[in-house]
């Protein structure tokens, strides 16, 4: 439609223990949109050619910053459950949500082999490096 709909998102986790068990956290996630739909609402779906209102979701530009908090309780080694509260500090073009709770369950596991997979770079750099020259008391040696 030769129209940029390009989009820059960040997002933002900190959080504290409490206790062992206890957990609190804030969140920040911030979306930039580059060029885009922006709506009017004087104006109507008019506003739009028929293209632009069939994908309008897809190229809407909504800019928006979302902040909250949350905390997680460890319920015992492999299982946690959180909440989370976000609320839209600012925004443009966006949903009429304003806030909204999120609540889970978190599950660990692991596959049967415990041993951690070899670290492929090390490999590859241990490899590469019988190709460079040694230097042995001062003295350059020639490659093979």
């Amino acid at each position: 439609m030769g129209r940029s709909h390009n989009r820059t998102n960040i997002d933002a986790e900190v959080g504290y223990f409490v206790t062992s068990r206890i957990a609190v956290t804030g969140i920040a996630s911030y979306a930039r949109h580059h060029g885009g739909l922006d709506y009017d609402s004087s104006k109507g779906l008019d506003q739009w050619t028929p293209e632009e209102l069939l994908k309008h979701d897809e190229l809407m530009r909504s800019n928006q910053l979302d902040v909250g908090g949350g905390a997680a309780v460890l319920i015992n080694k492999s299982t946690s459950v959180y909440a989370n509260y976000l609320t839209i500090v600012s925004g443009i073009n966006g949903r009429a949500l304003n806030s909204g709770i999120m609540l889970g369950i978190n599950v660990r596991f692991r596959s049967r082999k415990p041993h951690v997979s070899e670290n492929v770079a090390e490999r590859e750099f241990t490899a590469l490096s019988s190709l460079l020259p040694t230097i042995r008391h001062g003295e350059l040696r020639p490659c093979h």
